[in-house]
């Protein structure tokens, strides 16, 4: 099944409009702004052109996650991102000690902008319905009322928007009339049916990015160094990743909770999370998996003596 399938009647035809306020707004800026975000994050900030934006990571110097952004390149010497799973005061006090002889200025922004995501096969008909263009892929578009980035967080595509916070209101009033009421939770059905992992709920402690399934979208090789890259390298190198992101089908209609072990025969393999009840009656969930267990069609048990099969790739 692909994740539409498990969306929503309403969403299959139409968008859903999603807030997500509340999380942190970091800018970085002065004259070795690029410099310094490219030797701190995963992805290529050093090529990133002004109007350009990408996700990347924030790892430790052992190429272990600690928190995942999106990177919008306001100017040529600033950066705004938007933190996931990491506060302000997390994000200054781990990126601060690194300003030395750097000149660069971390700033708390959070207060001037809010969040939403559009998402569904009709959100870029939305977006030039309010009279907004549709940014390219690795771009984002600055309108009056805020920034638009490409952003699939459902399996359907979509967008992100970072709205300047006078005009949050006017906007997202606008949009909601161009899409489908919000049913409770259903952002997080489809971001589950199209195992798609959230930074820190679906992954555990020491995870790298290869095991989140994050390869793709915020890892780059050709960027030069940067905190972490000699273990992110070798590990792309060797290809010898011992877990791996999946999603769960839940056997039955009991949720299971999250958190709940997950067994592979005698040996625990894993942490179940997110679970949700998806729109086509199936009960999905997320986990990483160490190997073999991850292999799809692969039967687990879970601590609370339900059982589950590893979803295929869809």
């Amino acid at each position: 099944m692909t994740p539409e399938s498990h969306a929503p009647a309403a969403v299959r035809s139409s968008c859903l409009l999603v807030d997500l306020d509340g999380r942190t707004v970091a800018s970085l800026s002065g004259p070795d702004a690029r410099r310094f975000a490219n030797g701190m994050f995963t992805n290529n900030v050093r090529d990133l052109p002004v109007g350009g934006a990408q996700r990347s990571a924030m790892v430790d110097d052992r190429g272990r996650m600690v928190g995942l952004m999106e990177l919008y390149c306001v100017g040529p010497d600033r950066f705004l991102a938007v933190l996931e799973g990491v506060d302000w005061t997390s994000f200054h006090e781990r990126y601060e000690r690194y300003v030395v002889f750097d000149d660069v200025e971390l700033e708390d922004v959070s207060g001037q902008w809010c969040l939403s995501t559009l998402q569904g096969r009709t959100a870029a008909q939305a977006l030039t319905s309010v009279g907004i263009d549709l940014p390219s892929e690795g771009r984002f578009h600055d309108h009056r009322r805020g920034l638009v980035m490409p952003r699939d967080r459902s399996g359907l595509g979509g967008y992100d928007l970072l709205i300047r916070s006078e005009h949050a209101a006017e906007l997202r009033e606008a949009l909601a009339a161009m899409s489908s009421p919000r049913p409770e939770g259903a952002l997080e059905v489809l971001r589950v049916s199209a195992t798609k992992a959230r930074w820190p709920v679906d992954m555990p402690e020491r995870c790298l990015v290869h095991e989140a399934g994050l390869r793709d979208e915020v890892l780059h090789f050709e960027k030069g160094c940067y905190i972490g890259q000699e273990t992110i390298n070798r590990v792309d190198v060797m290809g010898k990743v011992k877990r791996r992101l999946v999603g769960l089908v839940i056997h039955g209609d009991t949720l299971p909770e999250h958190g709940a072990e997950v067994r592979h025969g005698d040996k625990v393999v894993g942490a179940l999370t997110s679970p949700v009840r998806a729109g086509s009656g199936e009960v999905r969930a997320l986990a990483v998996l160490r190997q073999p267990a991850h292999q799809p069609g692969t039967e687990v048990v879970l601590s609370d003596g339900l059982t589950a099969a590893v979803a295929a790739v869809e």
